[in-house]
């Protein structure tokens, strides 16, 4: 038998002190879903750097989470109502610039990750696998090896 998948939703105002309360959310149910100690960090690194990317680049007036943990997988889904005129491209960066290495970042960490910008927002989602044992196993995300790019899907 299958377990329930575990659920998260949250929408806030698209405001800097909305990040931090994301990062606590998130911390709090994976504490409460039992799920792996690197698992949890994981998620909430993965929920800052794509919060954040709404809060600084996209015009937004709101940030939507989604978290699922089923059997096997951590997905988070991102979604804002903005433009991103101008915002992060997700390419490459000069070594020189502090910033702009998020979604690098959330691509590294997730086994799986597509952005999608369309006229109503943009969608992040990442997915993390945790094993065949499920979420209360010790399994910790697979993390994908450092020669593989960040593929990004987006639609107009």
């Amino acid at each position: 038998m299958n377990p329930q998948p575990r659920l998260c939703v949250v929408v806030l105002p698209a405001l800097p002190e909305s990040v931090p309360l994301l990062r606590r959310i998130v911390r709090y149910e994976a504490a409460r879903w039992l799920l792996p100690e690197d698992a949890g960090e994981a998620l909430q690194l993965v929920v800052s750097e794509l919060a954040g990317n709404v809060v600084l680049h996209s015009g937004s007036p709101y940030v939507a989470l989604f978290v699922r943990v089923d059997e096997d997988a951590l997905t988070v889904k991102v979604r804002d109502g903005g433009s991103w005129e101008g915002g992060s491209g997700g390419g490459a960066r000069e070594d020189g610039e502090c910033c702009g290495r998020g979604l690098d970042l959330v691509g590294a960490v997730a086994s799986r990750f597509t952005l999608v910008r369309g006229s109503c927002g943009t969608e992040a989602v990442a997915e993390l696998d945790l094993g065949p044992s499920g979420p209360v196993s010790p399994a910790v995300p697979k993390r994908r090896a450092s020669e593989e790019h960040l593929a990004l899907s987006i639609s107009v």
